[in-house]
């Protein structure tokens, strides 16, 4: 099993590498089977690697993702020609630099210095993404960064109507928590672009890995990986979450490595802070519940704080924050007019192909609850080392969104770079 944990990485990242992460039979076959192989490890006997022998895989593995990340690392909305003929070049004057993590032994402060040298790049072409394109066409972006505006303005950003995008939809939608527009306020208001703070969550993910990792070769080189994976800063581009969402779950991870009382309560208000966000999050409390000394004490602070940013949006307009917050993803797929539904990457993409219908929600319900209820069993039931249990956790999360991605009515490339990086955080935690 050693030595297909670099291959597993690989098969995590190219389903929403080609067509930009919709629908094809080869990307659906190979996100079933990287579930399968995960599924395998999660219920199979734990196993030691060797950490030379995954450096070298993995060093393999970090040039053709970063090959690839040549060929797919633009976005679809630019208009700049400078900062666009950037995004291209400068990753070529760095292949050298890449190449050398298989074949030259550096010294410990080259490594270093290399490795930042890299880390700086990802960073300038994010931020080069979001100059070449200022105004992307899509209705994430407005939300997120009129939101806030609207929120200091004395408007509900439930009852608010959005800049349009599409051609025949009012945006009167925000379908997000209210995490998603009050942690953007300070960046809205400086920047006045709401994908500075996922540039800077993209590159503290990145470095969380390193850090998860003790900063060792392979720690560098499965943090670059993370970065460097191919259309990411189409991800940055299209202001989608994911970035955000995989720095709170790689906090809480961090954060649970110290097994103290302070560090139990930031973990609780990390993922107080992710549940904020979407609602679908709140499913990864009680595994991390697994590896907390004071459950009570966690539950106490991470339902203060969700409830703090959640109820007072409630109150004012109820209607308004189900309708737009929850019920929103419950709408049949012909109300979802600015939502590809049928282009997906899902099970039930081909399930419409073939029928004309979509598959019942009470049916992919309760396979996702039964899923839940499992890998619960299996994470409480087993006596866990320290590290396996933080292992397991991750694991088990990896296993729980990749399953629920693939029950979704609607799953696109940023729910799949969610589930790439869950399996580098667990990859970091094994060595």
């Amino acid at each position: 099993m050693e030595n297909l944990l670099p291959a597993i990485v690989f098969l995590s990242i190219i389903p929403a590498t080609f067509n930009r992460g919709f629908f094809s039979p080869a990307s659906l076959a190979l996100v079933l089977f990287l579930l399968f192989v995960l599924t395998v490890i999660n219920y199979g006997d734990n196993f030691k690697i060797s950490r030379r022998n995954l450096q070298s895989g993995l060093g393999l593995i970090f040039i053709g993702v970063y090959l690839l990340f040549l060929f797919f690392n633009g976005g679809i909305y630019q208009k700049l020609l400078i900062p666009t003929m950037l995004i291209h070049i400068l990753p070529l004057i760095f292949i050298p630099a890449v190449f050398s993590f298989q074949v030259i032994k550096l010294r410990l402060t080259s490594e270093k210095f290399r490795f930042f040298s890299l880390i700086s790049l990802a960073f300038i072409l994010r931020i080069l993404m979001i100059i070449a394109t200022p105004e992307p066409a899509i209705d994430v972006f407005y939300m997120l960064k009129e939101a806030p505006i609207r929120l200091l303005s004395g408007i509900n950003p439930y009852e608010a109507v959005y800049s349009p995008v599409y051609a025949g939809v009012t945006a009167d939608y925000f379908t997000y928590f209210p995490g998603a527009f009050l942690l953007q306020i300070p960046f809205v208001l400086i920047f006045t672009d709401p994908r500075v703070l996922l540039v800077f969550s993209d590159i503290a993910g990145g470095l969380l890995l390193y850090l998860v990792g003790r900063k060792t070769i392979t720690a560098q080189i499965i943090a670059l990986i993370y970065l460097f994976r191919p259309n990411s800063l189409f991800i940055i581009e299209q202001s989608w979450l994911t970035p955000l969402v995989f720095f709170f779950l790689a906090s809480a991870t961090y954060l649970m490595k110290y097994g103290k009382e302070k560090a139990e309560r930031l973990t609780a208000v990390v993922l107080a802070l992710l549940a904020s966000i979407q609602p679908q999050f709140i499913v990864s409390l009680p595994f991390f519940l697994a590896g907390i000394t004071k459950r009570i004490n966690f539950l106490i602070i991470f339902s203060i704080i969700l409830l703090s940013v959640i109820l007072p949006f409630f109150l004012i307009n109820p209607a308004a924050f189900i309708n737009d917050a929850v019920l929103f993803f419950f709408r049949p797929s012909r109300q979802m007019f600015s939502v590809p539904v049928y282009l997906s990457l899902n099970l039930n993409t081909p399930y419409h192909f073939l029928t004309g219908r979509d598959i019942p929600i009470f049916i992919t319900g309760a396979i996702f609850i039964l899923i839940t209820v499992l890998l619960l069993l299996k994470l409480y039931k087993k006596n866990y080392h320290k590290s396996g249990l933080k292992a397991g956790i991750v694991l088990a999360n990896c296993i729980l969104y990749l399953s629920f991605f693939l029950l979704l009515k609607f799953s696109f490339i940023n729910y799949y770079y969610l589930t790439s990086g869950l399996v580098l955080l667990y990859l970091t935690i094994l060595i």
